[in-house]
């Protein structure tokens, strides 16, 4: 059994390491709101914590769930980890950090709880960083690698774009979901642009200089890297960038119609690349670390026109959202529907999910959504951030 716990931007406590770190007020935001969201990808048997003295009966905010509704973690308060005499539990955060551990460690001082806390390993900070998926980068495709750099000051930063073709992605070494990057479209940095390099090196000692493409598609890869050192593929994952690259959902769909839409562009060589990054997470990440890694891939068009497959964008040691996606799609949804699982941050968050229960009604099929829109975590008149699924029915015939 495990005690979940949702701590999105967590790598940022990565790289402040052992030292006390904060997360930005909208992390912390984000954090509570969508506590709840391992209740749908953490197994049956499982608990999830979640803040205060809040209600923990999920019909509470969905009272319209089937009596045959696929069962579901259990969400937990501090108070009731308290009161009840649990099995063991195994701390599950969604990212690994030292401060989550250290979370974890107090709550088992404070509720006497018995949780088993798994060591922090010095290894999981070098994991973590870019600089480890550009190594895997130039094990899986050094073509493109060679175009790739890291820049520890900004005079670096500046010769290197100044003597290489744009556009340029810049990315801070700790961060994720699109999250510290910032495009470059020429070979001279503005004011605003030399900022962001001077308080990205500040904070993060370097930046990572990548090749700007022409993204045709956004997908990933989902594994899960088990105790014998083995990368198991779990499923693809397409998902949706806004403009500045920041995450914002995943389409929910069979995974047979996942694999033939990116087979459709890449070929043969998409089952090629599944196995080339199968091996290499089993070399680097392999007998270090055990969970859930997804890794960010591309389609993208190349200078003669031809589609390519980008093997390694970014890699997530941690649970991602393309992997709840695929867990949404296998439990909770009729077979030959389709949707997707968005997450929106919004000032009017209340007035759009009280619109949407209005405008997408759900249906149940067997006991699983087949159309309309089902929120994954409460939504109150103060809440900003939303997780849901929005299905319009049926795919498959």
């Amino acid at each position: 059994m495990k005690l979940h716990l949702f701590n999105p931007g967590y790598e940022a406590g990565v790289s402040a390491g052992a030292t006390g770190y904060t997360p930005a007020a909208n992390i912390q935001c984000m954090r509570r709101e969508l506590a709840w969201l391992p209740v749908w990808y953490g197994n049956p048997a499982d608990h999830v914590l979640i803040e205060g003295d809040e209600e923990t009966d999920i019909r509470r905010f969905l009272p319209d769930l089937p009596a045959d509704f696929p069962p579901l973690a259990t969400p937990i308060n501090r108070k009731l980890l308290t009161e009840h005499s649990l099995p063991e539990l195994t701390a599950a955060p969604w990212g690994l950090s030292p401060q989550s551990l250290r979370l974890f460690d107090n709550l088992k001082r404070q509720t006497h709880a018995d949780i088993r806390i798994p060591p922090w390993k010095d290894a999981y900070a070098r994991l973590t960083h870019r600089q480890t998926a550009a190594e895997c980068l130039a094990i899986l495709n050094p073509r493109l690698s060679a175009f790739n750099a890291q820049a520890t000051d900004l005079s670096e930063v500046k010769r290197y774009i100044a003597a290489s073709r744009p556009p340029f992605v810049l990315k801070t070494p700790y961060s994720s979901s699109g999250r510290g990057l910032l495009w470059i479209h020429g070979n001279r940095l503005t004011e605003k642009e030399t900022a962001w390099v001077r308080g990205a090196i500040e904070k993060q000692g370097a930046v990572c200089i990548e090749r700007g493409l022409e993204k045709i598609k956004d997908f990933a890869m989902e594994f899960f890297m088990d105790e014998q050192g083995n990368a198991v593929f779990q499923g693809f994952s397409l998902f949706e960038t806004a403009g500045k690259g920041a995450y914002s959902g995943n389409r929910l769909e069979r995974q047979e119609s996942l694999c033939r839409e990116l087979t459709d562009l890449a070929g043969d060589s998409l089952q090629d690349v599944q196995t080339a990054v199968g091996n290499v997470l089993q070399k680097v990440y392999g007998g270090i670390y055990t969970g859930y890694i997804g890794i960010d891939m591309m389609m993208y068009r190349e200078d003669n026109g031809n589609a390519a497959v980008h093997p390694c964008v970014e890699i997530n040691m941690r649970y991602t959202m393309g992997m709840v996606a695929v867990r949404l799609f296998e439990r909770f949804m009729d077979a030959n529907a389709g949707g997707s699982f968005q997450t929106t941050c919004s000032v009017t968050a209340f007035a759009d999910h009280c619109a949407m229960q209005e405008m997408y009604p759900r249906q149940w099929t067997d006991g699983r959504l087949s159309k309309g829109y089902l929120p994954l975590c409460p939504v109150r008149p103060d809440t900003h951030y939303r997780s849901y699924i929005l299905s319009g029915g049926q795919l498959y015939g």
